[in-house]
């Protein structure tokens, strides 16, 4: 979304803060929220050891990041999942990311590169720690152990693993709402990797008229921003970045507007929470405009040009045709079949759509797609 004049209204304000009361993997400070990934619920075993000189092969499929490790001590007597990746019995040998490969592990001296001793029992971990990457073990007589960390989903009988959530516990919120003609303005930043910014990165926003503290699991659920129980807007698109900017209108009409267009939401609500899951993103709430008012009309301007513009040229038509009754007064029935197509043209002009974009956007949705 371009500059404007009215962003000379901002002001720095505490209640523009992020709240505390985030998930896990968003790490707030102040009014930047940032994505940070530490933990996912997604570790898994093979629920027995790898015989000695036996082959174990995994396949992996999909986006997101894992890391593959080996375990010298038997999970079933590990209490606490959520510890394993802190024991000095674990010993991280790969990582995969954005791929679909395969992964082979040999009982023997060696086990990728990591040396272990002949006498020792080796149970092979996935660690799934964000993403919709998909695990299957691909040789016979292995499955994943029943024993697994909270957001895993086992299938074809426990050979097949991935995350519930693929972007867990990253739901943060502005703490405080935003009233009738007030906004919020945000900065979306994708998080730089390697000197450059994530090309990976997404966003979701979502809005609420009570305080999503009251709806929010505790931090112990790997929950996401799809399974609470707020107003989800899912045509915003989820690659969206820069400035945008969320109002509530003097009428309850919540506007949400970006790079390549405005999206409307019709709530009749006296306030909103702003809600947002973040991934591989740093967002910052860059200020409040206290009077959204005359600005959240700004999105019917093409709609009441086009009014303005049928009204001078339905005056012409009119003119027009009031002296063509005088002239030749045949012509009438024809003339009000003219006046009554256009009329129904002007009511087709005045269907509001759920997304207002510029004409030359590529980016185009409304009510009637």
């Amino acid at each position: 979304m371009a500059e404007s004049s009215e962003q000379s209204d901002l002001v720095a304000n505490p209640e523009c803060s992020f709240s505390s009361h985030c998930g896990r993997n968003v790490i707030v400070d102040g009014q930047t929220a940032r994505w940070n990934s530490v933990v996912s619920g997604g570790r898994v075993f093979i629920e027995k050891p790898i015989a000695p000189k036996a082959e174990l092969k995994m396949s992996f499929d999909g986006k997101g990041h894992a890391e593959v490790g080996i375990l010298t001590k038997d999970p079933a007597s590990i209490p606490d999942i959520s510890k394993v990746e802190n024991m000095r019995e674990l010993t991280v040998i790969q990582k995969c990311k954005n791929l679909q490969t395969n992964w082979n592990c040999h009982k023997a001296d060696k086990t990728s590169g990591v040396k272990v001793e002949r006498t020792d029992k080796v149970w092979v971990t996935v660690n799934i720690i964000f993403g919709d990457l998909e695990v299957e073990i691909e040789t016979e007589g292995y499955n994943f152990s029943k024993e697994h960390g909270g957001n895993i989903q086992l299938e074809n009988n426990n050979t097949w693993a991935n995350l519930e959530s693929p972007n867990p516990c990253a739901v943060c919120f502005v703490g405080n709402p935003i009233k009738r003609t007030e906004a919020l303005h945000f900065q979306i930043d994708p998080i730089l990797r390697d000197g450059k910014p994530s090309r990976n990165f997404s966003i979701k926003v979502a809005i609420s008229q009570s305080n999503p503290i009251e709806i929010m699991s505790g931090n112990e659920t790997f929950y996401d921003i799809t399974s609470l129980p707020v107003i989800h807007l899912d045509k915003f698109p989820n690659k969206c970045k820069n400035e945008i900017q969320i109002g509530l209108s003097d009428n309850g009409t919540v506007q949400i507007s970006y790079e390549k267009g405005t999206l409307i939401k019709e709530t009749n609500n006296e306030q909103i929470y702003c809600i947002f899951e973040l991934c591989r993103i740093k967002l910052h709430c860059k200020g409040k405009t206290v009077d959204f008012s005359q600005s959240a009309e700004t999105v019917q301007c093409k709609s009441k040009t086009k009014e303005s513009n049928l009204d001078d040229a339905s005056s012409l038509l009119i003119h027009q045709a009031r002296k063509d009754q005088n002239r030749i007064k045949t012509n009438q029935s024809k003339n009000d079949d003219t006046l009554m197509l256009y009329n129904r043209s002007a009511e087709d002009v005045n269907v509001s759509d759920a997304i207002v974009v510029p004409p030359n956007s590529d980016y185009v949705r409304s009510k009637k797609c």
